[in-house]
C-alpha cells in the first residue's frame, strides 16, 4: 500500500497536533516537519540520527516540500535540519504522544483498507502480542519490550505500548486495547492473555470477540471448554467460575 501525497499530508495534521517540547526561543524548524522528514528517513533505511540528517539534506526539492522543509526566506534556498537538530527534538519530545499520533494514523489506513474486493465490509481482526525489539536499550541497559496491537489483515501497528521491568504484558493489555474501536472485531493472543479479566473485558467493554489459546497447564480453563455448549454459552454469558465468558474460541 503506496502512501499517497494526500495520506502524508494526514500524517503531518498528525504531528501538527503534538505538542512542541522546545523552547521557543531560536526555533527555526517546525516540529511537524521534523517528525515527517524523520519517519520518510527511517522507512528508507536510515537508522541512526546521522543518516536521518543526511537523508532529509539529500532529498529532492519536490519531496521537501511535501515535508515541509523550511526555506530561506530571501534566497528561497531549502535549509533542512542537521543532525543535531532532529537528536535534540527526539531526546526532548514525549514519546506517548507521538506513539499515539503515527498510531492514529496507521489505524486510519487500516480502516481505509477493510473491505472486500467485492465492496463488502469484513470484520476486521486484531492480533495482540510482545516483543523485545533488537538492538534496541533502555538506559539502565534492559532491553526495550514492547506489546503491540497489529491489524490481521494490513499488517498495521494500531496501537503499541512499554513493557518495562515493574510490569508485564497481562498488566499491559487492557491499556493497550482501552483507546482502539474494537466493536465487533476479533481479537486474537497467545496463551499468555488468556485470562478471564481479559475476555470479560473484550466482550463487556469492548463489545468484541476473541480468540484466545488454551494450553494443557490451564486445567480448569480446558475444562470448561471441553463440556457440551450451555445456552448461557451462545447467548455471550458466563460460562462459570472457571472457564472464559462466551465469546468466539
Amino acid at each position: 500500500m503506496a502512501a499517497s501525497a494526500a495520506e502524508c499530508l494526514s500524517l503531518l495534521e498528525c504531528f501538527q497536533r503534538l505538542p512542541d517540547p522546545r523552547d521557543p526561543r531560536g526555533v527555526r524548524h517546525a516540529l511537524a516537519s521534523l517528525l515527517a522528514g524523520a519517519a520518510a528517513a527511517v522507512l528508507a533505511g536510515a537508522r541512526s540520527f546521522t543518516a536521518i540528517g543526511e537523508w532529509i539534506a539529500d532529498a529532492p526539492a519536490q519531496v521537501m516540500a511535501v515535508l515541509g522543509v523550511r526555506r530561506d526566506p530571501l534566497s528561497r534556498a531549502w535549509q533542512p535540519p542537521d543532525e543535531s537538530t532532529v537528536r535534540r527534538l527526539f531526546e526532548q519530545i514525549d514519546t506517548d504522544a507521538l506513539d499515539e499520533a503515527v498510531c492514529s494514523w496507521l489505524a486510519g489506513r487500516a480502516a481505509a483498507t477493510s473491505a472486500c474486493a467485492d465492496g463488502r465490509a469484513r470484520r476486521q481482526a486484531v492480533a495482540v502480542d510482545g516483543k523485545a525489539l533488537r538492538g534496541a536499550r533502555h538506559r539502565g541497559g534492559e532491553p526495550v519490550h514492547l506489546l503491540a496491537a497489529f491489524d490481521h489483515g494490513s499488517g498495521l501497528v494500531l496501537a503499541q505500548t512499554d513493557v518495562d521491568g515493574k510490569t508485564s504484558e497481562i498488566t499491559r493489555f487492557q491499556p493497550l486495547l482501552k483507546r482502539l474501536d474494537l466493536d465487533d472485531r476479533v481479537v486474537t493472543a497467545d496463551a499468555l492473555h488468556t485470562q478471564r479479566e481479559h475476555a470479560t473485558f473484550l466482550i463487556e467493554q469492548k463489545r468484541a470477540h476473541y480468540v484466545l489459546i488454551v494450553k494443557k497447564n490451564q486445567c480448569a480453563t480446558r475444562r470448561s471448554d471441553a463440556s457440551p455448549p450451555r445456552r448461557d454459552r451462545l447467548e455471550g454469558r458466563s460460562a462459570g467460575s472457571d472457564g472464559l465468558p462466551g465469546a468466539e474460541r
